[in-house]
């Protein structure tokens, strides 16, 4: 691996902004909040120092040189971002609020980058950031370097699984735009919460049920130690079942990612049990969720876990979990099935 150096003024990487690739696949969404912005943008116009941005250079398929940002993606977002007006500088009412010694002078306050004095702006522009070059690298490397470069707001654990590059990933990052994340789940989805709740559902029909999905085998997963397994068949089955599980479940709704396990392992079990689902069995297991839902969520949450579900990434809990509710599963799909025929069998008569 090799390393070199970039310095370059704000001007120019602005007017090169094609050339950095300042979200690529591994990196975590823009987390800083607006104080972090204008602190940024109050340390540049200062002529303060600021830490080196480190990027991945690589060729592009038309043999174009870009970089791709390993650390420094949210310095030149914001950069970017005040350059495109949807910031102004700090307030003179924001900045007394700050801990910096109040004998520091207000700059610019509260202007757009258009706003800027001309000498200001012609500072800002004139800015040297230095850029820190990886040549040389594959890509286990850059996700490596990215997991141990961040100290700003720490990783969630989704993001570090995501800056893996595997066959598994890839999956993941595929399921994460399932209609399931969109059109049913109302948690957050920010910072990669849906990725990890997609390789939730790649570990469960990995193992046909029963897993273990906490951290150490969530990270084994992401970083490809099961992509053998992980075959064109069993991709198929991930997506056929999941359509299984929008149609079974239709109308049902959650807010914590790991509501997806029991409703995955529902279907999965009833399968293998040799339970089939027709056109006429929309929705035929939504009473049960929504019965689990009440029991669960009348819970408290235990300590270190956000709630009662997430206790349900131990396989543990999870055979606990379905000691209890299997019997009822079946007792809850039995009985719509035979009110359903039913009101078919009525409706026929009446007809």
């Amino acid at each position: 691996m090799s390393q070199s150096r970039l310095d370059a003024t704000i001007r120019a990487m602005h007017l090169q902004r094609d050339k950095y690739n300042n979200h690529p696949i591994f990196q975590r969404q823009r987390v800083w909040t607006l104080t972090m912005k204008q602190s940024l943008i109050d340390t540049i116009l200062r002529g303060m120092y600021i830490h080196p941005l480190l990027a991945h250079q690589r060729r592009t398929e038309t043999g174009e040189t870009c970089y791709d940002i390993i650390d420094g993606q949210q310095r030149l977002s914001t950069i970017f971002e005040f350059m495109e007006g949807k910031f102004a500088t700090f307030s003179l009412k924001e900045r007394s609020k700050k801990e910096e010694p109040a004998i520091l002078p207000v700059i610019e306050p509260h202007k757009h980058y258009m706003q800027l004095s001309v000498e200001a702006r012609s500072a800002f522009d004139d800015y040297i950031l230095h850029l820190y070059i990886l040549d040389d690298i594959d890509n286990p490397t850059v996700g490596l370097t990215f997991r141990r470069v961040q100290n700003q707001i720490p990783l969630t654990m989704a993001e570090k699984l995501r800056s893996y590059t595997s066959k598994t990933t890839g999956l993941a990052i595929k399921l994460s735009g399932h209609p399931l994340w969109s059109d049913w789940y109302a948690g957050k989805i920010e910072r990669k919460q849906n990725f990890q709740g997609s390789l939730y559902i790649i570990m469960l029909e990995l193992l046909q049920g029963y897993a273990n999905m906490t951290t150490p085998r969530l990270r084994d997963l992401a970083a490809g130690l099961k992509d053998k397994d992980l075959t064109d068949e069993i991709t198929q089955h991930i997506f056929d079942r999941l359509n299984v599980v929008m149609h079974a479940f239709a109308g049902t709704h959650f807010v914590v990612r790991e509501e997806i396990i029991p409703m995955y392992q529902a279907i999965l079990f009833l399968e293998r049990d040799g339970y089939t689902f027709l056109q006429s069995d929309q929705g035929i297991l939504s009473p049960w969720m929504a019965q689990v839902q009440s029991l669960i969520g009348e819970q408290p949450a235990r300590h270190g876990f956000a709630s009662p579900y997430s206790q349900l990434v131990y396989t543990n809990k999870q055979h606990d979990f379905w000691e209890e509710q299997t019997p009822l599963l079946k007792q809850s799909y039995q009985q719509e099935k035979t009110q359903r025929e039913l009101a078919k069998n009525e409706q026929e008569h009446v007809g």
